[in-house]
């Protein structure tokens, strides 16, 4: 494990403190929230190191277990350990509530690709929760008016959240920085996604 993988680990253990208070060194283990849409090879990597190396103790969240669209099988959930299927369609006011109500849990959303993580990105800036998100590539498609408000809406509450965001390739660290993310908020992962165009 290099030593970036080490200053993720220590980044996502969960360590209550005021909100005035200034950032400090985070202790290890803990219980984190891993909300995502599907699990995936890449995350279950950093899944097995906050687990084994970091002693943390997890709560995996996923939408569905599987999606077409990228061909990951369904026992990449049970790879990653006992999770939650929240669903894709409609939020998830359970996971929801769950989520906000333990201030003290760390939490890792993985971009906000479904409906309870797009009503969890501005409930967490709301409440001024800590929390850690990462991206593999966002994608900056300008389809239809209303999605771009939205997604430009999403970009501005996370900037002023409470967050790290974590990029997995230079390619997401870059589009951040265009979009005027300070660069202590923002973290390149050590693994790089390919993302089709």
């Amino acid at each position: 494990m290099d030593d970036r993988m080490r200053q993720w680990l220590d980044d996502v253990s969960p360590e209550p403190r005021p909100a005035s208070e200034e950032p400090r060194p985070r202790r290890r283990g803990g219980r984190i929230h891993f909300i995502q849409n599907v699990p995936t090879p890449h995350n279950n990597v950093f899944l097995k190191q906050l687990r084994e190396v970091h002693g943390s103790t997890l709560t995996l969240w996923y939408a569905k277990v599987t999606d077409g669209k990228y061909g990951f099988s369904k026992e990449l959930a049970e790879d990653g350990g006992p999770s939650r299927v929240y669903g894709a369609r409609l939020p998830s006011l359970g996971a929801l509530r769950e989520i906000a109500a333990n201030k003290e849990d760390g939490l890792v959303m993985v971009g906000w690709s479904n409906p309870t993580t797009r009503l969890l990105l501005f409930l967490l800036f709301a409440l001024r929760r800590e929390y850690n998100v990462w991206f593999d590539q966002p994608l900056d498609d300008r389809s239809s008016v209303a999605r771009n408000v939205l997604r430009d809406l999403s970009y501005m509450t996370l900037k002023h959240s409470r967050t790290k965001v974590f990029c997995a390739g230079r390619g997401a660290y870059d589009f951040f920085k265009k979009r005027g993310f300070a660069h202590e908020r923002l973290a390149l992962l050590p693994i790089s996604v390919a993302v089709p165009h």
